[in-house]
């Protein structure tokens, strides 16, 4: 693939592979207090994740799909799916159950999101995809972010574990 940056060449790179994968794991806190639509899903740590790729600032890497497997029996009540937030620099103030705010200061780091539909229960596993995501995004570094949002609103069960698969290409 030829690299151009303002009509300039500036190397060639081959891709060698069939794409990479970037995992997340994680626990939501110990409780069952219910969220609403577009409340941040995250850890007792963290409502935004960072996700290490192998890509390098000012590269971009292009999303193609992602998978969200909830462990836990049965969908929750109200539960529909799930939404990804995507960063390229780590915002400030996402917690566990904090509505989605993207402060003016943190406008230019977000990315837009992608939606994880079909949404099916597999005995103890609850899972939600997105396919042909198609989510281009400048890197800043090697990393990108991630931020989860229900689309409804949903009664978790406590310390719920989630892990979350995206699979991308650097470009």
């Amino acid at each position: 693939m030829l690299r151009v940056r303002n009509g300039e060449q500036l190397e060639r790179q081959l891709m060698t592979s069939d794409g990479q994968e970037a995992q997340i794991a994680f626990n939501r806190p110990g409780n069952t207090t219910a969220y609403s639509a577009n409340q941040v899903v995250g850890s007792t740590a963290s409502g935004v994740f960072e996700i290490v790729t192998s890509g390098e600032a000012n590269t971009s890497l292009f999303v193609t799909n992602a998978r969200l497997k909830m462990l836990r029996s049965g969908i929750p009540s109200g539960y529909s799916s799930m939404r990804v937030h995507w960063f390229n620099e780590a915002p400030s103030g996402l917690t566990d159950g904090a509505a989605l705010v993207i402060t003016s200061g943190d406008a230019s780091k977000y990315k837009g999101y992608s939606d994880l539909f079909g949404t099916v229960d597999a005995g103890q596993m609850i899972f939600s995809q997105g396919t042909l995501l198609n989510k281009q995004i400048l890197l800043k570094g090697s990393s990108i972010w991630a931020a989860f949002t229900p689309n409804t609103g949903f009664t978790p069960a406590s310390g719920t574990a989630y892990r979350v698969e995206f699979d991308y290409f650097v470009v």
